[in-house]
């Protein structure tokens, strides 16, 4: 490690050019060298922005002869981020697309769009509801609980894909919690839950897509029923093109691209799962309590801000996490 006892940097008496590094030149080596100790990722926004801040530290305290080790442990400590940050990131980009290639599957295989469709055009028509909205929620109830069925193959497959994307985020959190807890002689818990307790979570994150992904089709069935109406002088010409526009819209929302329920949701799953694996991991090597950490921009949440407010909390009263995308991480307290 250069010393800074005898800035190497400074102009000789006779007006010369510098006898060795600049500190520009010295702090983005130690910056890269405490980020490379940590294993994060070497480039990116916070590996830029963090150099730039040193360099400018360096520049305003030439003197300062602490400023090369601090500047290496600081980038030990950020490095060490931006890999949980990164490795969480793999695990949803990973496992994400699977939960949604066969949660769609699912819906295609099980889920009767033309028949529900005209079951609730018939009803509008007839006026057998209350309002529209009410007819929707029928339909779209009707509709989408026809996935839940657990002898189908498909079905399965969207439990299997959900499993295991719960224990990738697990053990990808425990990994990361040991990480950040610091070098410690411990290895990652095992993982106290059984097929069967695997299976049942698994479902349960299938069963919150599916009433997800009613509430979706029950707001287009209201939405496309309210734009007919507004459309009555060709209604009796065009009722077979309206039709037919709807079946293709409902599909698109239960099986097709503008189905969100299983991005988002599953997306939730994945991060509630990485935070249990942090959680696990902290209380594994004696940490009882934590702080729920935000990303700290103006993109943070109010709902995250107040988590992080009441920190810290006991491992069992750690929050789940409160929405999709969600930046937050913990630490030990």
């Amino acid at each position: 490690m250069t010393s800074l006892q005898t800035p190497s940097w400074r102009v000789d008496s006779g007006g010369g050019a510098p006898a060795g590094p600049s500190p520009h030149h010295l702090v983005r080596e130690s910056w890269a060298a405490g980020w490379a100790l940590s294993g994060g990722p070497l480039g990116g926004d916070r590996f830029t922005a963090g150099c730039l801040a040193a360099q400018d530290l360096a520049e305003s305290y030439p003197d300062e002869h602490t400023l090369i080790e601090a500047t290496l442990q600081i980038a030990k400590l950020e490095g060490t981020w931006a890999r949980v940050f990164a490795d969480r990131e793999d695990v949803h980009t990973h496992h994400g697309p699977q939960v949604t290639a066969a949660y769609r599957a699912l819906a295609k295989a099980t889920m009767d769009v033309r028949g529900e469709v005209a079951r609730f055009r018939r009803a509008v028509a007839n006026a057998q509801h209350a309002d529209i909205r009410t007819a929707a929620t029928a339909a779209a109830v009707r509709l989408v609980q026809a996935a839940v069925d657990p002898g189908r193959p498909e079905y399965r497959a969207a439990v299997a894909a959900l499993r295991d994307a719960i224990s990738a985020a697990v053990g990808t959190g425990m990994d990361a919690g040991l990480l950040v807890a610091g070098p410690r002689e411990a290895a990652p818990p095992p993982d106290p839950r059984s097929d069967a307790d695997r299976n049942s979570e698994a479902a349960a994150a299938l069963h919150r897509i599916i009433r997800g992904n009613t509430t979706d089709v029950a707001n287009a069935l209201t939405r496309l029923a309210a734009e007919e109406a507004q459309d009555d002088a060709d209604r009796e010409d065009r009722a077979a093109e309206q039709a037919d526009a709807m079946v293709e819209d409902v599909e698109d929302a239960t099986s097709g691209d503008s189905e969100r329920a299983s991005a988002l949701l599953g997306d939730e799953t994945i991060g509630s799962s990485f935070l249990d694996g942090m959680v696990s991991a902290f209380v594994s090597i004696g940490l009882r309590q934590m702080a729920w950490v935000t990303a700290g921009d103006g993109k943070v949440c109010g709902t995250c801000t107040t988590y992080e407010d009441q920190s810290p909390y006991p491992a069992i009263m750690v929050p789940d996490t409160p929405h999709p995308r969600c930046r937050c991480v913990i630490e030990p307290a």
